[in-house]
């Protein structure tokens, strides 16, 4: 399909410019498209959706969480008065809420029209974490325990496919554990249990012989590895100052996370 590798072309060149809008738009234009009614997303072109995705996201998620602090104070903005103030914090958080509803509804349609691969356990596993994810950003945002309990339940899902048939060190098997840890330490507010997960995956991937996986993957996870470690000690000291962050996602934005090389890693 031609047309198609025209405009995943075109998708590549909005994210060497760091033009996310842009790319949103590129793949929304592939969903809307009758032309495109059966057309499966290749590995690489779903990493460029979920980079894209994922930088916008992260991009509401800052406005959302300094407009949530902001509200815990008695500040007021410029020369308006603090119930003028409290009421425009309140309508623009609401107004982020709504994006990110929006922006997670697009993701979880994709899934849901089977766009992105999965012709094998670990496309199936980060499709499952995917929509884990998503209902993790909805459950933070919109205080949902509806969205809490669908994350925990894909969460689990994922982890338990991901212990099965993955090996320790693999990749897509340490994101979702990444993941997991931080759904209990930041929204199911269980420090223990998350340090007990993270610990444990970390010491096992450490572990594994190293050439049971593809020099590329070797690289990332050690990458991750790497992060996995800085979370545990972040969320030693968050825990021993009895202080948890308001919203798991406050690390989110990196600029080698968008460049198709981590997927979709919260």
């Amino acid at each position: 399909m031609t047309e198609a590798r025209d405009i995943i072309f075109e998708s590549q060149l909005a994210v060497e410019g760091k033009r996310y809008e842009h790319l949103i738009d590129v793949f929304k234009k592939i969903n809307a498209t009758v032309n495109y009614a059966n057309y499966k997303l290749t590995t690489e072109e779903r990493d460029l959706f979920l980079a894209a995705y994922k930088h916008q996201i992260g991009k509401l998620v800052a406005a959302w969480r300094t407009i949530s602090e902001w509200q815990k104070t008695e500040h007021t903005l410029g020369e308006h008065d603090l119930e003028t103030t409290k009421e425009a914090m309140k309508a623009k958080r609401l107004e982020i809420e709504q994006e990110v509803r929006v922006m997670c509804g697009e993701i979880t349609n994709v899934l849901d029209q089977h766009r992105f691969p999965s012709s094998n356990v670990e496309d199936r596993i980060l499709n499952i974490k995917i929509r884990a994810d998503c209902h993790h950003y909805l459950a933070v945002v919109c205080n949902s325990e509806v969205q809490k309990e669908n994350a925990l339940g894909a969460y689990s899902h994922a982890s338990e496919l991901a212990t099965i048939n993955l090996p320790p060190a693999h990749p897509i098997r340490l994101e979702v554990h990444e993941s997991f840890a931080d759904f209990y330490f930041n929204v199911r507010h269980l420090p223990q249990l998350a340090l007990n997960l993270l610990r444990a995956e970390v010491n096992k991937a450490k572990c594994i012989h190293q050439g049971q996986l593809l020099l590329s993957k070797c690289k990332k996870s050690k990458e991750i590895i790497e992060h996995l470690e800085e979370s545990i000690k972040h969320f030693e000291e968050t825990k021993k100052n009895s202080k948890r962050d308001p919203f798991p996602f406050s690390d989110l934005i990196s600029e080698d996370h968008f460049n198709g090389k981590t997927l979709w890693l919260l």
